[in-house]
């Protein structure tokens, strides 16, 4: 099933829309907490499809109850290494709904857990994409679902449930939310197998639907720039580089023509915050200032980690380490200097449509 190219563009719309505001309200920082445009008052419980919601599919008898979920649950479906990573977060109360398509033999389970953050979310969720899209072989590919899913004919590092079923799989996160999908056709079922991936986008839209825009960390959204490795960006709940003055944020890889390093983009709580951050961190590069650039600019060397290029935009530090020529890697700055003061209206990497 191919979703309609308009819903695309409303999309995007909508996250550029919300970045040009922060931009043009006179705040000079679009890297507000995201939480605040988003809706907290919903549960997980409340993002289930209804009976018949999408096509004929039904909750029967006591599957027709949702049911709440655990760590333990959380184990199962992911494992032990994703579930560690959610301990900066927790897990907010999260459930599992099943439903059957009448006697075709085919039924769905979802899974709706709450990750207490967004940011918790994208964590959780780029953890597990980095996995699945890792090797010559990707275990999954990449489609357009709430914020971004995968698709898979495998489980997504969790236990493998034994049974004789085919059985195809959809993960995805939106807002504060990561949603697994599966899909089952038992033997004997006339149903084709293919039938599995458009039930899957079917389902996620509906969970999707429910949500609010923006779905998207304005933070990635940022460093998606030219040379920017599609599907790359990873949250942080550590220290960036071993710094300090970058507690957490996002990363992604680049590669230009002259080098490769790495994008970062680290908020602060404050504007002020951001400042002291900053000069520590130049001073601890020893790095040259250029304040006519932004809120800041300097060029230096951090030890460990290499060259570095990084300004200030509001309450973000951002840039790039790494070794590549100067032009080159201010050419790259600057693209995300363009995202954050909203002078760029469309994602570098656009969003991938499967059929």
């Amino acid at each position: 099933m191919k979703p309609a190219l308009s819903s695309t563009a409303r999309l995007l719309t909508a996250l550029t829309a919300a970045l040009l505001a922060a931009a043009g309200s006179g705040c000079q920082d679009p890297f507000k907490n995201i939480e605040a445009v988003t809706v907290t008052g919903y549960m997980a419980e409340a993002l289930l499809p209804a009976d018949r919601e999408v096509g004929s599919w039904r909750r029967p008898g006591k599957e027709s109850e949702a049911r709440i979920l655990t760590g333990r649950d959380f184990r199962k479906a992911f494992g032990q290494e994703v579930l560690a990573r959610t301990r900066p977060w927790g897990l907010g109360e999260s459930v599992r709904a099943q439903y059957r398509l009448g006697e075709t033999g085919r039924t769905m389970t979802v899974e709706i857990y709450d990750l207490n953050k967004t940011r918790g979310a994208f964590d959780v969720y780029s953890f597990i994409r980095e996995k699945a899209l890792a090797g010559k072989k990707p275990s999954a590919r990449v489609t357009k679902v709430g914020a971004q899913g995968m698709l898979s004919d495998m489980e997504f590092g969790g236990t493998t449930v034994d049974g004789p079923f085919a059985q195809k799989f959809l993960l995805f996160w939106a807002e504060r939310f990561l949603v697994v999908l599966r899909h089952r056709i038992t033997p004997g079922s006339d149903e084709r197998a293919d039938a599995a991936e458009a039930a899957l986008l079917a389902f996620g839209n509906a969970v999707t639907a429910k949500l609010k825009q923006p779905y998207e960390l304005p933070e990635v959204y940022a460093l998606q720039v030219p040379g920017e490795a599609a599907n790359s960006e990873r949250y942080e709940p550590g220290r960036l580089f071993r710094r300090p003055e970058l507690p957490d944020g996002v990363t992604a890889r680049w590669q230009g023509q002259t080098g490769a390093g790495t994008l970062f983009i680290s908020v602060a709580e404050s504007s002020g915050e951001a400042g002291r951050r900053f000069e520590k961190l130049r001073r601890a590069a020893n790095g040259k200032l250029t304040k006519t650039y932004a809120e800041g600019l300097f060029v230096g060397s951090l030890a460990g980690a290499g060259p570095v290029v990084c300004f200030r935009w509001g309450k973000a530090l951002t840039g790039l380490v790494g070794a590549a020529e100067a032009e080159e890697r201010m050419a790259a700055v600057e693209e995300i200097r363009k995202r954050c003061a909203g002078e760029v209206v469309t994602p570098a990497q656009k969003p991938e449509v499967q059929p």
